[in-house]
């Protein structure tokens, strides 16, 4: 039997409590994630965390950039980790997965065309499911490593979108990150077959999330400031 919502919130609660390493602290907004995907709204999910925020009860929208502030606040400094005794390993360690919440946008990001399209029928016995690739998080990395923060909305805005159940795209959506001191956006999808496009001297990232792929590649065509990766 799966875990009551209650005992999700119990078990979070606890875990932010003692998330004094980056492997716990990810496994926290890994578990809130998971809640949000079940569809639960932020206001309820801040109010079961027990977040001290000024918006909730006022009526005011509560984001997931300031549940993730308030978050990064509750924790208990990180462990410090003891100097090595010995050779380090050559081997490098894996990164750890970006604290990035990304404003999910009420339809499809960069929705399907009519080829994405699939006919809901059969067991869907035999076919292999799509190889994700850690695009978005390697997109997040580059961008820190560029000293862009994109968790600060002064930097950045992140979006991202709710497939439908009859698209070729599965669980993985677009997302999309606007870099405001460069004037540029990304949108990048981890499942295998979905480019990664780079918008330059960009608008309104609302504007190029709603565009579909063939509207992307036709500007792309007509010499627009994108590029396709």
């Amino acid at each position: 039997m799966p875990p009551s919502l209650a005992d999700q919130f119990s078990k979070i609660n606890e875990l932010i409590a003692t998330a004094n390493t980056a492997e716990l602290r990810h496994a926290v907004f890994e578990r809130i994630e998971g809640l949000i995907r079940q569809g639960i709204p932020l206001p309820v999910l801040a109010q079961n965390l027990n977040l001290p925020m000024e918006t909730i009860g006022r009526g005011v929208g509560v984001t997931r950039v300031e549940i993730a502030d308030v978050l990064r606040n509750r924790f208990p400094p990180l462990k410090e980790t003891p100097p090595p005794t010995s050779a380090p390993d050559p081997t490098p360690a894996p990164v750890s997965l970006p604290e990035v919440f990304f404003s999910v946008l009420p339809g499809v990001a960069v929705p399907p065309d009519l080829s994405e399209v699939r006919i809901l029928s059969g067991s869907g016995e035999g076919i292999k499911p799509p190889c994700i690739f850690p695009r978005t998080k390697l997109a997040i990395e580059t961008l820190r490593s560029l000293d862009i923060e994109p968790s600060d909305t002064a930097q950045c805005t992140c979006l991202s979108g709710t497939n439908m159940p009859n698209m070729m795209r599965g669980a993985e959506s677009y997302h999309a990150i606007a870099v405001h001191t460069f004037e540029k956006i990304i949108l990048v999808c981890d499942e295998e077959g979905n480019p990664t496009y780079v918008i330059h001297r960009a608008g309104p990232v609302e504007r190029y999330a709603a565009m579909r792929k063939s509207q992307l590649n036709a500007a792309l065509l007509h010499n627009s400031p994108m590029s396709i990766v």
